[in-house]
């Protein structure tokens, strides 16, 4: 049996790279935050304004890990700007949620986007879909961020679950998602340890809030060992 200190230094050096980084306070989602990877899945030709956010609508989550390193934290969201196409928003993460937002355009198509706002990686599943027309039931492709390295990941999401749903805000009757992303282990070039080859996300909307109320993901290497152990949950919600 290798020993964790051998295997290190066997490592390729940017696998003994990323190991270091995840000691730190850094990015949670290893090789996973990065530009969107295809497919792209429509869920409709454009969005429907009675369904839509308006500028300047704000939710607040609340941000727990299952690690207990990770200190809870406030994530907040406010949307800059609402098109025929798309809803563009800014997401915060600090103790009060008022750090400076990391800006995203979402438009009609099924994506996980992670977004590293003040050393957390914020990972959502189009938070917009019910504008969009999401499906009531069956399954379609999801698209996810392209790896920084390795293999390229493939996901599929599930629709057709409605669930009551408890989070700090109230109780909702929600539709939920989940999420199932995997990608190959390629040896060599990627540790078994800390390079993510599965991906599960769950996310319940809420069509009264117009998102997600709650979300929980995680991550799991090839070794089986977890990384990402991650949950949202809606605190508050203030919108037209």
């Amino acid at each position: 049996m290798v020993s964790p200190i051998a295997e290190a230094r066997a490592a390729p050096a940017d696998a003994r790279r990323r190991r270091v980084v995840l000691a730190g306070a850094g990015a949670l989602l290893p090789g996973l935050v990065g530009g969107l990877a295809v497919p792209r899945a429509a869920l409709a030709q454009g969005l429907d304004a009675s369904l839509a956010p308006r500028v300047g609508d704000t939710w607040r989550y609340a941000y727990t890990s299952g690690w207990k390193h990770v200190a809870p934290r406030t994530v907040a969201v406010r949307v800059t700007a609402v098109t025929g196409s798309g809803v563009r928003d800014a997401v915060s993460v600090s103790a009060n949620g008022d750090s400076s937002g990391v800006e995203h355009a979402f438009a009609a198509r099924l994506e996980v986007v992670a977004r590293a706002v003040s050393g957390l990686d914020v990972v959502e599943l189009s938070p917009y879909l019910q504008a969009f027309g999401a499906p009531q039931a069956g399954h379609a492709p999801v698209a996810m961020p392209a790896p920084k390295w390795g293999t390229a990941w493939t996901a599929t999401a599930r629709f057709g679950v409605r669930e009551r749903v408890t989070v700090p805000a109230g109780t909702f009757d929600a539709m939920r998602v989940d999420v199932l992303g995997r990608r190959p282990f390629l040896r060599g070039q990627m540790d078994d340890a800390i390079d993510p080859i599965r991906l599960d996300l769950t996310a319940w909307y809420a069509p009264q809030v117009k998102r997600y109320v709650r979300l929980v993901v995680s991550s799991h290497a090839a070794g089986l060992n977890p990384l990402l152990r991650d949950a949202y949950g809606l605190v508050e919600y203030r919108g037209g």
